[in-house]
């Protein structure tokens, strides 16, 4: 394929960018590990000691710092011999004091045969990984003027060979610096990372409880976690843990670590599959420590945790760089921390196996929290990206909802405008023709009487006023009131008033003071012409058949069993009643088929005290006729 090859070099060229970058940032981190950590100054430096393992074994001179397994010493336990001579120490100006930049596991220090200090008062500070100081003040009532023997007892572990670095002892104001250095790097940092991780936790778990499919949140958050508890475990406050619980402690970076990458498999899209079986390790360590034994516990945790931590740390630099050969700059942000870790871890192991045997600071336990602080705080940011993109993705929509519903609405207007005018002109179309048909018919008529020989003016006025009230109605109609019917029937009620009049008849018009007729929806043309033919045919019988002196038209707006609203016009006489025998049945039947067409109900009802017919009309009238 043309575009596979571009490909494939694009590709190439980020990776190979992505391996500069690492050497870079490697070997920035490489000097920084192998820099020193804060000492006092050379002057008060012990350089040498005389060292005899054992209790009955010669001493022998060492330089310090001494490791034992590089000097070939099997016994668990010795001590240092170390002649202070007073001449050497301004005791007048001031305390004076030791200080242990590093040691390992358990140290006592003695001054001329009594013990003035020792490490097993606080256990947690003999962890291997807690790179601890001490500080011990020697005060002037505890020297010989002729001279004092410093003696530090040191007892190793199995797996872990005794470690004492090079002494310090002089001025305690000059020591005391070098060592709250040492405490803020090694103990302080590591408690506030262990909180900054406990927060992140929670908010990760928060969004993980409320979130479906949310997995990597989940897990994050427990290494987060696994990670703060390690981190307690360090401080003294361990002192209240079992010794088994405070020992199996220090399995838990065996959980940590493939808890972290499991996490970033999800965050990235990648299955787990079986690599949950990395957890196993983790999940077994610790019960080896009252199961097996202490020796068998640090045996699993140089031969199965520290490769699983390993294992672990490089497997997220490999999903770092799989992400960014993808050309996601995520992949670097993940690769380059993992890697930095992964050196130091490095670095560990061999301390482990005294292949550097100058010093012993671990270094993967001092960093490994800022990696997973800094792998937490990714995930709370790329959360709060997401929350941030779900806005805008929101207000996108939103808007693109309000401009779709304005150009829908004004669709819809434009379609009802346009239904309107056809509606519109489809009535107006029909009344044309009815009043083509039914005007039309009648002037044809009134011209054809006209002519006649025998003809009568009187009757041909008739049929002319009748013929010109009809055309009036077809007009009146043709209106658009916007569902106020009582604007057309004003305009009826001035002519009824005047053909009453011209009878001898008078007309009372009452409406509902409240609403009188309510609005009807969908008012028609043909709606209105019905109406008005209805009343025009009542009125008709009033003058012609009724004997009556009145007549009444009341609007009012009533309610019917179901409670749907109805328009209601009453037109009543004062007569004789009969109307239904005196008609010939065409005039009310005609009314009751009108009435039918618009969903309208009538009633007539005639007596002796005069005829009275009821219009009710239903408000929606949207789909009748």
């Amino acid at each position: 394929m043309p575009g596979a090859r571009p490909a494939a070099a694009s590709v190439r060229i980020r990776m190979l960018w992505f391996a500069v970058v690492h050497l870079i940032v490697l070997a920035l981190a490489a000097w920084l590990g192998t820099s020193s950590f804060p000492l006092p100054a050379e002057t008060w430096r012990l350089a040498s000691a005389e060292f005899r393992p054992g209790e009955t074994e010669t001493p022998t001179r060492v330089a310090l710092p001494h490791n034992w397994a590089t000097g070939g010493i099997t016994d668990r336990g010795g001590s240092y011999l170390i002649r202070l001579d007073p001449g050497r120490f301004p005791l007048a100006d001031g305390e004076v004091a030791l200080f242990v930049p590093r040691f390992s596991f358990r140290l006592e220090a003695w001054l001329d045969g009594r013990i003035i200090a020792t490490s097993a008062a606080t256990p947690s500070i003999e962890t291997v990984a807690r790179n601890t100081s001490m500080l011990v003040p020697l005060h002037r009532a505890l020297w010989r003027d002729d001279g004092s023997l410093l003696e530090i007892r040191l007892e190793s572990r199995a797996i872990i060979a005794g470690f004492l670095a090079a002494p310090y002892v002089g001025p305690l104001a000059d020591l005391r610096p070098a060592h709250e250095k040492r405490l803020l790097l090694f103990i302080w940092l590591p408690v506030v990372l262990a909180a900054l991780s406990l927060a992140m936790a929670g908010t990760l778990l928060v969004y993980w409880y409320n979130r479906d499919g949310e997995g990597a949140y989940g897990l994050m958050a427990l290494s987060l976690i696994v990670s703060a508890v390690h981190a307690v475990n360090f401080l003294p406050v361990s002192l209240w843990f079992h010794p088994y619980i405070h020992l199996a402690a220090h399995a838990l970076p065996v959980i940590e670590a493939p808890l972290t990458a499991l996490a970033l498999r999800l965050l990235l899209g990648l299955p787990i599959g079986w690599r949950w079986l990395i957890l196993v390790p983790g999940l077994l360590l610790p019960w080896t420590v009252a199961l097996a034994g202490t020796d068998v516990f640090a045996r699993g945790m140089l031969l199965v945790g520290l490769p699983v931590i390993g294992l672990s740390i490089g497997h997220i630099v490999w999903i770092g760089g799989r992400v960014f050969a993808r050309g996601d700059w995520l992949g670097l942000f993940l690769a380059l921390p993992s890697a930095v870790t992964l050196l130091f871890w490095a670095n560990d192991l061999l301390v482990v196996a005294n292949v550097f045997d100058d010093r012993r600071i671990f270094l993967t336990r001092f960093v490994y929290p800022l990696f997973t602080s800094a792998l937490g705080a990714f995930m709370i940011l790329r959360f709060v990206q997401f929350l941030n993109e779900a806005d805008d993705f929101a207000r996108t929509l939103e808007r693109r909802v309000s401009e779709a519903e304005d150009a829908l609405r004004a669709s819809f207007m434009r379609d009802q405008a346009h239904m309107q005018a056809s509606a519109l002109a489809a009535e107006r179309s029909r009344l044309m023709r009815d009043l083509h048909d039914g005007v039309g018919g009648q002037l044809v008529s009134i011209v054809a009487s006209s002519e006649r020989v025998d003809a009568d003016p009187l009757a041909i006025g008739a049929a002319a006023r009748h013929a010109l009230r009809d055309m009036r109605l077809v007009i009146d109609a043709m209106d658009d009131v916007g569902g106020d019917l009582m604007l057309v029937l004003a305009t009826w009620r001035e002519r009824s008033e005047a053909a009453l009049r011209g009878v001898g008849m008078s007309l009372r018009w009452t409406a509902d003071p409240d609403a009188g007729l309510p609005i009807f929806q969908g008012l028609r043309p043909r709606h209105v012409l019905n109406v008005l033919r209805i009343l025009e045919e009542a009125l008709t019988n009033a003058i012609k058949h009724s004997g009556a002196r009145a007549v009444e038209v009341c609007l009012l707006t009533i309610e019917d069993a179901a409670g749907n609203r109805l328009g209601r016009i009453v037109l009543a006489d004062d007569g004789q009643g009969g109307a239904q025998a005196r008609g010939s049945g065409r005039g009310l039947a005609n009314m009751t088929r009108r009435a039918e067409a618009i969903g309208a109900r009538l009633t007539i009802t005639s007596d002796a005290a005069g005829t009275r017919v009821e219009l009710d009309i239903p408000t929606d009238l949207g789909g009748i006729g």
